[in-house]
């Protein structure tokens, strides 16, 4: 591809095109490959590139320098920005190729694979949209000075996975699905959750290695009905025939959320126990829910919620972002002996304190709840 602005739209067909053929692992080169690229295209593709089933900044020899930090300060906080989003959901993308090897399904997915009821033939031919596994839809900036974009939201609910703001497209003038115009400032690339669904994220880091050591932070997007669900799937990264082998475990999540009643549950299980990350000499520490993240939740001012783990009375700090988009349900202030201990350092009689060769030793800090566990956190206002 060249650094044009038409070859960056049409590297969206082309990723979902070679999806469909049955090569999920697929992206453009971001900035263009051949010729020089300008400061907004590069920002733009990189916003874009940041959501590729294979993300990379790259070109031809003869071309100039445009990786990110050949630009101006301003740009390269943008780029950050976006690749830092990228590393938070490798757990998420990750799954989506668990998913992708099981079933041949595309991890970038047209928008017709996923509605394909009564706003099929409204979706059909979207080809500036795309979806990033069942969850996420992408709605990037393609043309050149545009400072805001039209994209088609066929599902009831959609939520700003940033700001955790919550979308309901009206169809208008017989159009299904509803079509919104969205604010895209050159720092800003939407992307929303669809509602029903629920994506396991982490901390971002310089590498995935480090981002596979970080805990989890779950994200729960409810559907009209309250409800959503997801997976995440763990194994050691790098072996071969994981899932063949079995050396994989398996978590499904699960949520109802009732708005009115200012009542709910988040719940984990695990369905497929063949990896433990504790085992693994690359993390060597076990990994816990940090955060759970239920957005669109407000919580009236003066009314307090009470939490329950596992379904014991608990202490937990419900904080409500400052713009009212979502609330945040920290995990890692529990009392060290409110989760189960039933991991491979507690098995095998590892103390805190103890060092696992490659990583510093664990700090005396309350325990996270296991991700090998099952946790059900509910809340009520009674």
């Amino acid at each position: 591809n060249k650094s044009l602005w038409q070859d960056l739209v049409s590297s969206i067909s082309g990723i979902l095109t070679m999806g469909i053929l049955g090569i999920p692992l697929v992206g453009a080169d971001i900035c263009g490959f051949q010729g020089p690229t300008t400061r907004e295209l590069c920002i733009r593709w990189t916003q874009v590139g940041a959501f590729y089933p294979f993300s990379r900044n790259h070109n031809d020899l003869q071309s100039p320098d445009q990786e990110p930090s050949k630009w101006d300060e301003e740009a390269q906080d943008i780029m950050r920005g976006a690749l830092e989003t990228r590393y938070t959901l490798l757990s998420y993308l990750y799954s989506c190729f668990y998913e992708s090897h099981l079933t041949g399904v595309p991890v970038a997915r047209p928008l017709v694979m996923e509605f394909n009821g009564s706003e099929r033939m409204a979706v059909a031919d979207v080809g500036r949209q795309f979806m990033l596994g069942p969850s996420l839809l992408i709605t990037p900036v393609l043309e050149e000075g545009a400072e805001k974009v039209t994209g088609a939201f066929p599902a009831k609910v959609w939520f700003d996975l940033l700001t955790g703001e919550k979308l309901i497209p009206e169809s208008g003038a017989g159009k299904l699905p509803g079509w919104l115009d969205i604010a895209a400032p050159i720092s800003k690339i939407p992307v929303h959750v669809r509602g029903g669904r629920i994506l396991p994220t982490q901390n971002p880091g310089m590498t995935s290695s480090e981002v596979r050591r970080s805990s989890y932070r779950v994200i729960v997007a409810p559907d009209e009905a309250g409800r959503a669900h997801g997976d995440l799937f763990l194994d050691d990264g790098l072996s071969l025939r994981t899932v063949e082998l079995g050396a994989y475990s398996l978590i499904k999540f699960s949520s109802f959320v009732d708005d009115k009643r200012l009542r709910g549950n988040v719940s984990c299980s695990v369905v497929t126990r063949g990896y433990d990350p504790e085992l693994d000499p690359a993390i060597g520490h076990e990994l816990g829910y940090e955060e759970i993240r239920i957005l669109g939740f407000k919580q009236p001012a003066g009314k307090e919620l009470k939490f329950k783990v596992n379904g014991k009375n608990m202490e937990v700090s419900a904080i409500q972002q400052a713009s009212g988009g979502y609330i945040s349900i920290r995990l890692d202030n529990l009392a060290a002996d409110s989760t189960p201990h039933s991991s491979a350092s507690h098995r095998q009689g590892r103390k805190i304190g103890d060092e696992v060769e490659g990583h510093e030793p664990m700090l005396d800090t309350p325990r996270l709840p296991s991700v090998l566990e099952t946790l059900v956190v509910s809340w009520s206002q009674d």
